[in-house]
């Protein structure tokens, strides 16, 4: 499944003093050491970086990515962003995550940490399955959202949940033989570390084909599918 063609620095958790976001990719970077470990002040250039050179993203996907994120939710004026202001409820961050908590009405800001219910309830679906696919996870957005929302997520969201869905299938998984970048499958242990602990599974590497902007939209697309099959 793995051959090595980078040699992932070690995980180091994060510090009481240091900042998280909702998103594990950018909190497993900056856990990893391949962004700045306190999660301050990150610039725009050090995202882009990294986003390109760890997770094999095309420059268009982490310009979007990365502007957005800095546009969003950062310093425009320093070109920077810190972690934690990911969090801020409804620009980026959204109700139904996965594996986070819905941020409490009122509050600027949504959780960051991980909530070990969520990521064993997941896990627990998981189990039954040999490798987990586009249409797993969408029967998990689909489930997820009928049990933590009181009204659909709008157009925007939506779309940002498929497509989170779609990174972790593209960054942390494998084509089957025969199949193309979009028809990726993730084993049971890499979800487990990555959204549960915000690590590298062991022997991850990144992706040999570049994940580029189409890619992310079709493969969102066959996600979906699955969520309103799986909605009642």
């Amino acid at each position: 499944m793995y051959t090595s063609n980078l040699d992932v620095k070690p995980f180091v958790p994060p510090g009481p003093n240091d900042s998280r976001s909702p998103c594990p990719a950018l909190n497993a970077l900056a856990n990893h050491g391949y962004l700045p470990h306190d999660g301050k002040e990150i610039s725009l250039r050090q995202l882009i970086r990294a986003l390109t050179e760890v997770f094999n993203l095309s420059t268009p996907l982490a310009l979007v990515l990365a502007v957005g994120g800095v546009l969003l939710c950062g310093s425009v004026a320093k070109l920077t962003l810190t972690l934690h202001d990911l969090a801020l409820h409804n620009r980026i961050e959204h109700d139904a995550s996965l594996v986070h908590d819905n941020a409490h009405v009122g509050d600027k800001f949504a959780p960051t940490p991980v909530d070990p219910v969520l990521v064993d309830r997941l896990l627990d679906e998981a189990e039954a399955e040999d490798e987990l696919t586009a249409d797993f996870f969408g029967k998990m957005r689909a489930r997820r959202e009928a049990e933590a929302l009181v009204k659909p997520l709008n157009f925007i969201h939506a779309n940002f949940a498929r497509g989170e869905s779609a990174l972790i299938l593209t960054t942390l998984g494998h084509a089957r033989p025969g199949d193309d970048i979009t028809h990726r499958v993730v084993s049971v242990d890499a979800v487990r570390d990555f959204l549960g602990k915000e690590r590298f599974p062991d022997g991850w590497v990144k992706s040999k084909e570049t994940i580029g902007l189409f890619t992310i939209a079709k493969l969102s697309g066959i996600i979906r599918k699955a969520v309103l099959a799986n909605s009642s």
